[in-house]
C-alpha cells in the first residue's frame, strides 16, 4: 500500500493543489482543517507524513505539531509557512518537524523531501531491539534501582522506552495497516 499523508491547510485552493497533484504520486490523501478531525485522521488511518500550513494556524499549528509528535512520534511533519513568519518554522523544528518549505516552494523539491521523509520513517520503525536487548535494558536499571540510584534508573528505562516502545508508532487496530 502507498504511503499516507494527512495535509493541513486552511488555505482550499492550496489544500486543494496539493491533494490532487500527491494523489497522482500514488499517496492515499487526507486533508483536514479542523483540529478534533486531524486526531481522529492519526488515530484511525496510518499517517507516514504531514504536511502541516503554519501560515494561517500559526501558534495553533505549532500546538497540533506537538499533538501529532505525543500522539505518533515517528510520523514526519513537513511545514509549509511564508519567510515573514519564519520565527514559527524555527519553532516547528525545535518540536520535531522534519523540515519546512517557505512558500512558494519548487513542487519537485517537496516530493523528494517527501520521500526522504518516509525513508526516514521506515529506517526508525526498523530499528526495533531485539527481546534479549529488552530484558538486558530492563535488568542493567534493575541495578541501578537495586543500588539505590532510582531516578539512573528510571533515566535509563525513559530512554530505553524512547528508542523503542515509543519510537514503535504502533498501527493495531488500523484498517489500512501495512507492513511497510
Amino acid at each position: 500500500m502507498s504511503a499516507g499523508l494527512l495535509i493541513i491547510d486552511r488555505d482550499s485552493l492550496l489544500r486543494s493543489n496539493l491533494d490532487h497533484r500527491l494523489r497522482m504520486e500514488r499517496y492515499r490523501i487526507f486533508t483536514s482543517d479542523r483540529p478534533d478531525e486531524i486526531m481522529k485522521i492519526m488515530r484511525k488511518k496510518r499517517i507516514d507524513v504531514v504536511l502541516l500550513n503554519l501560515v494561517d494556524l500559526r501558534n495553533e499549528g505549532l500546538r497540533l505539531l506537538t499533538q501529532l509528535k505525543a500522539l505518533r512520534p515517528l510520523v514526519e511533519v513537513i511545514l509549509i509557512n511564508q519567510s515573514s513568519q519564519i520565527a514559527l518554522s524555527i519553532e516547528g523544528m525545535k518540536r520535531g518537524a522534519f523540515d519546512d518549505f517557505l512558500l512558494p516552494f519548487d513542487m519537485n523539491q517537496l516530493l523528494t523531501r517527501i520521500q526522504d521523509a518516509i525513508a526516514l520513517k521506515k529506517q526508525r520503525r526498523s530499528r526495533r531491539k531485539t527481546f534479549r536487548e529488552k530484558i538486558d535494558d530492563i535488568m542493567i536499571a534493575v541495578s541501578f534501582a537495586e543500588a539505590g540510584e532510582i531516578e539512573i534508573a528510571r533515566q535509563y528505562l525513559n530512554r530505553s522506552d524512547n528508542r523503542r516502545g515509543k519510537e514503535a508508532d504502533t498501527e493495531k487496530g488500523h484498517p489500512d495497516k501495512t507492513n511497510t
